[in-house]
């Protein structure tokens, strides 16, 4: 996610726009930054993992409810179920105190 140090070693890197009008400056990245960027990208990682479950467990309670209201095409039922797959969407109150730690 983040340039790796080879790509940051120059003085400074020049970074251009679409229009080639204004130009950007990215400064050099002290070696003792490596180890925070790092677990900053760790963890922007971790996050992306976990978004992308979310979606996967959306996409499969999505498919489960459209089957059944296929099968037994009953309105309360199909609520019932997209109640049900709400809550189970909510992460619980334990996943989000570890999540925000």
């Amino acid at each position: 996610m983040f340039p790796s140090m080879k790509e940051a070693d120059t003085p400074t890197q020049t970074l251009y726009n679409g229009d080639h009008n204004k130009v950007a400056l990215w400064p050099d990245i002290p070696s003792s930054m490596s180890p925070t960027i790092k677990e900053v990208d760790a963890r922007i990682e971790s996050f992306c993992n976990d978004v992308r479950s979310m979606i996967i467990n959306c996409i499969y309670f999505y498919t489960i409810l459209k089957l059944y209201a296929c099968l037994y095409k009953s309105k309360n039922s199909t609520q019932q179920i997209i109640k049900l797959c709400v809550r189970k969407m909510q992460p619980s109150k334990k996943q989000t105190h570890q999540h925000n730690q």
